[in-house]
């Protein structure tokens, strides 16, 4: 979740957060069910194994969401920030 706050932190205005609720899901495919079919959020960060594993596997999920960026590189796993694209979505 940092790494998505860090990626985004040159988008808040006049030292306002840029977003207004921070939610945890409990997992990365809760995530983009919640911003897919439960509507409950606007962006996700998902590492890219996840979202290799849902495009071959949940491509149905897939369809629904949209890569918008991706963060700087670390020690860790990249992450892709993601946002609903329902015009691919078949739910």
């Amino acid at each position: 979740m940092n790494l998505l706050r860090h990626s985004v932190a040159s988008l808040a205005l006049d030292g306002f957060f840029f977003f207004a609720l921070v939610q945890k899901s409990g997992g990365h495919v809760n995530s983009l069910r919640a911003i897919t079919a439960d509507q409950s959020a606007d962006i996700a960060a998902i590492d890219c194994v996840t979202l290799a594993f849902v495009r071959d596997q949940l491509p149905e999920l897939a369809a629904c969401v949209r890569e918008i960026g991706m963060t700087a590189s670390t020690a860790a796993l990249p992450v892709h920030r993601i946002e609903k694209d329902l015009r691919g979505c078949t739910f």
